[in-house]
């Protein structure tokens, strides 16, 4: 399950709680999958580190894959634990002075823009925010058509889609192409320096006590 805050022209914010649905094939709003009696109740998981709805009509796939070499996690490992699920995302039409606090809030370094459906149709970066010239309105700033990718790709596919465009976020989408999160080269540089040992603070870096190695 995941969250989308949608900031509209007039400034007003739409919180929207959609799950992914096996039968529906994409997102669907969460009222909606309880009433269809397969799922379960909202738990949060661990593992997933987000709320989760498990669904009887959903098929498992395998944990992991191995081949005689073993197993290298980066492919073999979905983005599904690493993306950001509750994003928050604008209207074409949405001012950009509106989105700059917004972005200064929620602490990240793009968002994608989607149009009434909820499909992605852009992405703005903080940088292309700070140039926008007053009265400007989103889709006078936004990068077109994104670089999309499933919830099931793997790590190393989404960082080699990365350094091949010489981006840092891809829009996650459901099988029905309806935004489910954003993924961001730090997203992947977290999950490498977690698997390997290394203890990764989650809060914002002004938020973190200072460390000074000059002493």
């Amino acid at each position: 399950m995941h969250r989308r805050r949608v900031i509209g022209p007039d400034g007003q914010e739409q919180v929207e709680e959609v799950v992914a649905c096996p039968a529906e094939r994409g997102s669907v709003d969460v009222r909606r999958c309880q009433q269809c009696g397969h799922g379960t109740s909202p738990v949060y998981d661990e593992a997933m580190g987000c709320v989760v709805v498990d669904c009887a009509r959903a098929v498992r796939p395998p944990a992991s894959v191995e081949n005689d070499r073993g197993v290298c996690a980066p492919r073999t490992t979905s983005i599904a634990t690493l993306f950001t699920r509750d994003v928050i995302c604008a209207e074409p039409a949405t001012p950009a002075a509106r989105m700059t606090s917004a972005v200064h809030e929620a602490e990240v370094g793009a968002f994608p823009v989607v149009d009434r459906a909820r499909m992605p149709i852009g992405i703005v970066e903080v940088r292309q925010l700070l140039a926008a010239p007053p009265g400007a309105v989103v889709s006078d700033v936004m990068t077109p058509r994104p670089l999309r990718v499933r919830d099931e790709v793997s790590v190393a596919r989404a960082a080699a889609m990365m350094a091949h465009n010489r981006v840092h976020h891809l829009v996650v989408i459901g099988e029905d192409g309806k935004l489910l999160g954003i993924l961001s080269s730090l997203d992947i540089c977290r999950y490498l320096s977690e698997e390997s040992g290394a203890i990764v603070p989650r809060t914002s870096v002004s938020k973190r006590p200072s460390l000074d190695f000059g002493k």
